[in-house]
């Protein structure tokens, strides 16, 4: 074989190469296209769900987590169309100081019965919708950003660690928020809600083991462990004869 046409032979082997090696790396890059639109969150990802599920799931097993989360998402106080101005943010304060009762109350049982556990579950579902919707439906974060603004200076205020609503004070009229969407008003209005909502939604459930550990003190352990971790069929239970809001 001369030169020229041991040359050619490499040049043809090399092109080869070259070919099936690009051939290769597309293929490994159409692999990777839906292991990376799995890994990235929904654009359309429940927010309420997201919020209780970061918050509480190692407070629940997964079964009764997913009730809490599959009523959530359903459960809306009170639509905004209803209710406006400083009327909607009272309303909520009363909702859930409603249902916070209305949890102490069917948990007395919820260790022995199933139903009444399904019940509890939902109206704690209700109330943690009725929390979150305050942070983002109401200008509680912009005007105590403003309130603490004026006293400490804007760079000294974290809008990330703020404080929580003070209910009582909301629902006897003492204090007054307008309803607004707290994501067109402040900058990074809708995390710094959803921020307020996750520690929030942990205060309340702490709020609630204290409420049933003072009301049924002698079975606060069986009613507590029951609520977190007992079957709750609650496919059984529906329809809703109940109501959650009064």
């Amino acid at each position: 074989m001369d030169k020229s046409s041991s040359q050619s032979s490499n040049l043809t082997g090399m092109a080869f190469k070259q070919k099936a090696l690009s051939t290769a790396i597309l293929i490994l890059a159409a692999s990777m296209v839906p292991i990376a639109l799995a890994s990235s969150p929904a654009p359309d990802q429940p927010r309420y769900s997201s919020i209780l599920r970061e918050a509480l799931s190692q407070q629940f097993d997964r079964g009764n987590l997913d009730l809490v989360s599959k009523y959530i998402e359903t459960q809306d106080a009170v639509p905004a169309k209803q209710v406006k101005g400083s009327a909607y943010a009272l309303y909520l304060a009363q909702s859930i100081d409603r249902n916070q009762k209305k949890f102490v109350n069917l948990a007395q049982a919820a260790d022995t019965n199933p139903r009444d556990r399904f019940y509890a579950l939902k109206t704690f579902a209700s109330l943690l919708h009725t929390v979150q919707d305050f942070y983002s439906k109401t200008d509680y974060i912009s005007e105590t950003i403003k309130a603490k603004s004026s006293k400490r200076g804007a760079h000294a205020v974290d809008p990330y660690q703020l404080d929580f609503a003070d209910w009582e004070k909301i629902k006897n009229k003492s204090l007054q928020y307008e309803s607004a969407d707290i994501a067109t008003i402040v900058p990074d209005g809708a995390k710094i809600a959803r921020e307020l909502s996750l520690r929030e939604t942990q205060r309340q459930w702490e709020i609630l083991e204290a409420l049933i550990k003072q009301k049924y003190p002698d079975r606060s352990s069986n009613i507590l462990t029951a609520l977190k971790s007992a079957s709750t069929p609650y496919d059984k239970c529906e329809p809703d004869d109940f109501g959650l809001i009064d």
